[in-house]
């Protein structure tokens, strides 16, 4: 069977690696949004080689990375292996169609792919497409699934493989594996997880794929019947930001892990934006009758408090200048004291 890919370079490599690994497929081409200029992509690698090696405190650094790497794996098996490579600006461009039909494609297999392939790219393929939707279906649907599990507090996450069709994560649901993640997890360590799983999880899909095949050999997957998943939107923005007269204490600890390692939960304070990247639910020594969002004073371990909802808050960790840094600094970077109210 030849499959066109689909994806971003972290899931491209992933799956390329199981595929060399395991070959239960030709791969007839890749489209993934890489750095396509070589001496643009060594640059990119070099910098991201530097900041890992120097363990800078930054939190998107191993992201950074991790995706060069990435960058540098998909391109090499694609010259090793002479595949063609896509960097497509525009899916709908005649020439992108026309490349793609040439390749005669079986399947489209598409893993993190951030758009969605329109419905005559997926005509160029005899069986259509499957995507692999890195969370639960129909639960979890939109661009940040792992990010709504830990807001919500799940205690699994899941690798769903889905019929591509006209919308979003709409197919019907060929083969899933559930992960269990621990309480504490943030987004980034529950699509660790994720990956983690994905030979495994593959090892399932092939053979669901190529019993599928087997058994309707000029069916489609997009013919078979479609789901109405949940489509959420991308868990940023307005999402992160605090709301100290509705949020709760476990709310607020759940948007900094939802946001880790690019960012956290964020408030403000005259004018400036603050970033909690790590906070613990605290008791009121004596409850208190200041406002949610009121600095409280210190702990016994130099955390400062802040009131909440329904109790009190220690800001262990804050992202200031694009680097985590010890809560026991706001008073110092903020000028935060005892007349402090944030919002």
């Amino acid at each position: 069977m030849k499959i066109l890919i689909f994806g971003n370079p972290v899931y491209c490599k992933a799956l390329l690696d199981y595929i060399e690994r395991t070959g239960p497929c030709e791969v007839a081409g890749i489209c993934c949004g890489l750095a396509r200029n070589s001496a643009l992509l060594q640059f990119r690698r070099i910098v991201a080689q530097i900041v890992y090696d120097l363990k800078l405190r930054r939190p998107a650094s191993h992201i950074l990375y991790r995706h060069c790497t990435a960058d540098r794996a998909v391109l090499d098996y694609a010259q090793r292996r002479h595949v063609p490579l896509f960097s497509p600006q525009n899916q709908k461009d005649p020439a992108f169609y026309e490349a793609i039909q040439a390749l005669q494609a079986d399947l489209i297999l598409s893993f993190g792919y951030p758009k969605l392939v329109p419905k005559r790219i997926l005509e160029a393929a005899h069986f259509g497409g499957i995507n692999i939707h890195p969370g639960r279906l129909p639960q979890r649907g939109g661009g940040t699934p792992n990010r709504w599990a830990v807001y919500y507090g799940d205690k699994t996450a899941g690798l769903y493989a889905h019929a591509m069709t006209s919308k979003f994560d709409a197919g019907s649901v060929l083969h899933s594996l559930d992960i269990d993640i621990q309480d504490n997890l943030d987004a980034q360590t529950t699509e660790e997880a994720l990956l983690a799983n994905i030979p495994h999880f593959l090892d399932g899909l092939f053979a669901a794929i190529n019993n599928a095949c087997a058994q309707n050999a000029h069916e489609r997957f997009d013919s078979i019947s479609q789901s109405a998943p949940d489509i959420l939107p991308p868990f940023r923005g307005p999402h992160q930001r605090i709301d100290w007269e509705q949020d709760t204490s476990q709310t607020i600890i759940q948007k900094c892990r939802a946001m880790r390692p690019k960012s956290g939960a964020i408030t403000h304070y005259q004018g400036q934006v603050l970033c909690f990247y790590g906070v613990e639910c605290v008791s009121e020594a004596q409850p208190s009758s200041a406002k949610p969002g009121c600095f409280l004073g210190f702990d016994q371990d130099g955390w400062p408090l802040f009131k909440t909802r329904d109790g009190a808050i220690a800001v262990q960790k804050i992202l200031y200048g694009s680097q985590v840094r010890s809560g026991k600094l706001l008073g110092w970077y903020y000028g935060i004291g005892s007349s402090t109210q944030l919002g």
